[in-house]
Formats: structure tokens, sequence, C-alpha cells
């Protein structure tokens, strides 16, 4: 792994970030494609997101939702130049961090089942494979595995 990109700095993403969140996801075709109206709920009813940012560049994100006393992780980028230098653990951390009065069940994802560098990364971070789901993802239509670990 290369080093994190200098000056990287995170922070909490609000609606207002749902362009840049968007734009990003446009150039990560392994990450959930959403629409920008997607993105500007970050913020409300239980949907957060953290971005990592170089000066105003947007690197990567994450998006979960907090239901009860479990995380859905729902999205999560890094740009390409950008990628294992950390990115994703940091932002993973931090979400995790800040939910950590919350979470006493499980976090829980899905993944494209091609997406082994997702997996990998996952799977370096204690989740474990739960269940898969039929033709989850659509552009193009592919089963989803469902990744889960018990919360710290």
């Amino acid at each position: 792994m290369k080093a994190a990109p200098p000056g990287l700095e995170l922070r909490r993403l609000t609606g207002d970030d749902a362009a840049s969140i968007r734009g990003l996801a446009g150039r990560c075709p392994g990450a959930a494609q959403w629409n920008e109206a997607g993105y500007q709920v970050i913020g409300t009813n239980g949907v957060e997101g953290w971005g990592a940012f170089q000066g105003a560049e947007l690197l990567g994100f994450i998006i979960t939702s907090v239901v009860q006393d479990e995380m859905e992780i729902l999205n999560l980028a890094v740009d390409v130049n950008a990628r294992r230098r950390g990115v994703a653990s940091r932002l993973l951390s931090e979400a995790e961090q800040d939910s950590s009065g919350i979470i006493r069940g499980r976090i829980y994802l899905e993944v494209r089942e091609s997406n082994s560098v997702a997996q990998g990364f996952y799977s370096s971070r204690g989740f474990v494979t739960s269940g898969k789901r039929a033709r989850y993802y659509s552009g193009p239509v592919e089963d989803a595995l469902v990744l889960v670990r018990t919360a710290l």
C-alpha cells in the first residue's frame, strides 16, 4: 500500500455534496450508481456520509444508514488514483467510530459478486459472506454477496 494522499482530510458530508459524490461514483464502476437526488438525503433519516478530501477534491466517500443498533454500508467509493493508500480504511473507521455509541449489533453491506477487490478489502476488516441476493444489481445485472461483521 502506498502512503495516504498528502493533506487528506475527512469530514462529514451533507446533501450539498451530492453533485461531487455523484461525479466520483460515476468514475468508479464498482460503486453503486445512484442519481444525485439519492445523495441529497445525506444527513437525514439515519443516512450519514463521510468524505475524504485533498483540498477541495473529493477522493473517496462512504454512505451509511443506521437503524436501531445496526449499520448498513450503502456505498463506498475511492477515486482510482487514490486507491490502495488507506482511504477506504480511514472512511470505514470514521463511520464506525462516529456510530460506536449506537451500533451494538452488526454492520452489513452488499457487494457485486465479481468485485473481488472490494471483497478482499472487507474480508481484511473482518467481514464474512452471510448470503447472496440474486440479480440485485443492474447495469450489468449481477448477484450480490451479503457481507456482515459484528460491530466492534
